[in-house]
């Protein structure tokens, strides 16, 4: 049974370990030259189909699930404000739990406490990624109801959209000030303020910003005091922080129950593996285990899942 963990988990990542090093190697360093090129030379067409041939290389020497794993790593570090690429993060996160079966194979210590540290390995990466991208959106979103009033104090003194984007970056601290930075780069380089606003709404992926990147486009369509409408927004914004802070107090024990229901058994199951591997040692190595182990962690699942919709309430 420790043969087949070990030879299952270090295939299974070993892969990913390999197309993680081969994508990192080959960085992205000539389409960013191709870019720059295309931004100060005007040759934007020529430069265009360069492009497109160096990313039809690149899709034919990469499997397709590799791209979009590592382009979602990508979109999540990004969020979470990790300064890291997808690749790179793909390739700690295999080292990580690939790590402990090295030392098994040196050491030749009890399997299953080397099983319990890879588990934590395969587990605590995505955990931490998850915890700073939520983090991070919560503080943008509590300080995009003060961004709001700035911009609209600054138009209101006779200065353009661009320029009140570009004293939020000035004047106020991050996440905010990074992320309307991206947005003031991209305009400088000849994005339009259409797609650079929605660009940083793909990225932060908040419903309060969704809201102020619909009312600034259709002002500039239709017209409109702009500085109005950024107050109200700063004005709806702010109640809907209130009401969702009122129903996070309302539901905390929901929540906290989840988080039990979901983690304390698997937290116990992985301290018994590594303190007594001997008390637990039936559940891997004996067909009736393995059955009870399989069917309690997807009850604990199901009852995680149905605990967190209950208590997710949207508004």
């Amino acid at each position: 049974m420790a043969v087949f963990f070990v030879c299952v988990t270090a295939c299974t990542f070993a892969f990913f370990l390999v197309l993680s090093v081969v994508q990192i190697i080959g960085g992205e360093k000539e389409e960013v030259r191709e870019r720059l090129k295309r931004i100060f030379s005007g040759q934007a067409e020529k430069t265009d189909r360069k492009i497109r041939r160096i990313q039809k290389k690149k899709e034919n020497k990469l499997p397709g699930i590799f791209k979009t794993i590592g382009q979602y790593l990508s979109d999540e570090l990004s969020r979470s404000g990790i300064k890291l690429r997808g690749e790179e993060f793909l390739f700690i996160w295999t080292v990580l739990t690939l790590l402990p079966w090295g030392l098994f194979l040196l050491y030749k210590g009890d399997w299953l406490v080397f099983f319990a540290f890879s588990l934590l390995g395969f587990v605590l990466p995505v955990f931490m990624l998850k915890r700073a991208k939520n983090k991070r959106i919560a503080l943008f979103e509590e300080q995009l109801s003060s961004a709001l009033i700035i911009m609209g104090n600054c138009l209101r003194s006779g200065l353009s959209f661009p320029q009140a984007l570009d004293s939020i970056v000035r004047d106020m601290p991050e996440p905010i000030s990074k992320e309307f930075g991206r947005v003031v780069k991209e305009i400088r380089f000849g994005v339009s303020m259409e797609k650079a606003l929605d660009n940083l709404a793909a990225r932060i992926k908040s419903k309060d910003f969704t809201l102020l990147v619909s009312a600034v486009l259709i002002q500039r369509q239709v017209g409109g005091n702009l500085s109005e409408i950024l107050t109200n927004i700063s004005d709806t914004i702010r109640d809907r922080l209130k009401i969702k802070g009122n129903i996070k107090v309302l539901t905390t024990t929901g929540r906290a129950s989840g988080k039990i229901v979901g983690l304390i058994p698997a937290f116990i199951l992985l301290v018994l593996m590594v303190i007594n591997p001997d008390y637990v040692r039936s559940f891997f190595e004996t067909q009736a285990g393995i059955i009870m182990l399989v069917l309690a962690a997807g009850l604990e699942l199901i009852g995680f899942m149905v605990i967190q919709k209950v208590s997710r309430i949207k508004f």
